[in-house]
């Protein structure tokens, strides 16, 4: 781990919409911490970007009357737009279509793989297009989804595991052994009990649309949105293209992300690091949320 070396990241932004107030609340959070480091002699780099694939995002590029790669072009650029507005000043802007993506994201599965944590099954579930994500029964609310208020669907496909369960125990270790990796205190207590209580085995893969990332094991189907979107703070400091830049800025990384997506930036994403063989999150390494 590099000294004073700081990497700070927002997280990549859907593009099934046009961005708003709360895009530029965390980009202009994650350009004053930047700026701070670097004032104080610290290198930096400062990763934002767009999440351009999966189901919402196909389907709002057909309501709107587009191709779906001309959609996310011109949605992305809004951001880009925005940004440059704003003066925000990143290092990288990255899209969850840009090729060296699709390549980390297809090599980190490859790894989980030979960790023995994917395995093909089926899976039957609700489901909530608009967070991408699956919910039990006791997660709704009035039959629809806690945070959308929208009804989820049933949803029942073939799909790919990734052996989440197994990782209940790091993950504890980890919590523990740095307090400091999830703020605030209440966020961070949300995670450890809902790890203790409710750590499932998560569907990877998607079949029943065809906008996102091939996934490498079976051309049939798509890298779900999410297992796609967390590699981008890899891709961003050069994952398979730089190993210097890598040992730099990995794992000294500063996550700002809301409390909505908390869940898969803390048990999900750290886990598939610990899977893939990747150095963990360290004391560097808050995520904070709101």
């Amino acid at each position: 781990m590099g000294k004073n070396k700081f990497y700070v990241t927002t997280p990549v932004y859907y593009v099934n919409d046009s961005p708003h107030i709360g895009h530029a609340y965390t980009t202009i959070a994650a350009d004053i911490l930047n700026r701070w480091r670097k004032s104080q002699g610290y290198k930096t780099f400062f990763l934002t970007g767009t999440d351009e694939h999966g189901q919402k995002v196909q389907d709002a590029a057909k309501k709107a009357g587009k191709s779906i790669r001309e959609f996310t072009d011109l949605k992305s650029k809004d951001f880009i737009d925005l940004f440059s507005k704003l003066n925000i000043k990143y290092d990288r802007f990255v899209r969850t279509t840009d090729k060296d993506h699709e390549q980390v994201a297809q090599a980190i599965v490859r790894k989980l793989y030979k960790s023995n944590d994917i395995y093909k099954g089926k899976y039957e579930g609700l489901y909530c297009i608009s967070c991408e994500a699956y919910y039990t029964e006791k997660d709704l609310v009035n039959g629809s989804c806690p945070i959308h208020k929208k009804k989820v669907e049933l949803v029942s496909e073939d799909t790919y595991f990734f052996n989440l369960a197994k990782y209940q125990d790091k993950l504890l270790k980890l919590y523990e052994s740095n307090p400091e990796l999830i703020l605030p205190e209440t966020r961070r207590n949300e995670v450890i009990s809902k790890v203790k209580s409710e750590l499932r085995d998560l569907s990877i893969t998607r079949t029943n649309f065809d906008w996102g990332i091939p996934f490498p094991l079976d051309k049939k189907h798509v890298m779900y949105v999410w297992a796609d979107a967390l590699t981008n703070y890899l891709t961003g400091v050069g994952y398979l293209k730089s190993k210097a830049k890598l040992k730099e800025y990995w794992p000294v990384a500063v996550h700002l992300i809301g409390k909505d997506i908390l869940w898969f930036h803390t048990a999900i994403w750290h886990s598939i690091l610990l899977s893939a063989g990747l150095k963990p999150s360290r004391k560097q390494n808050v995520k904070i949320s709101w």
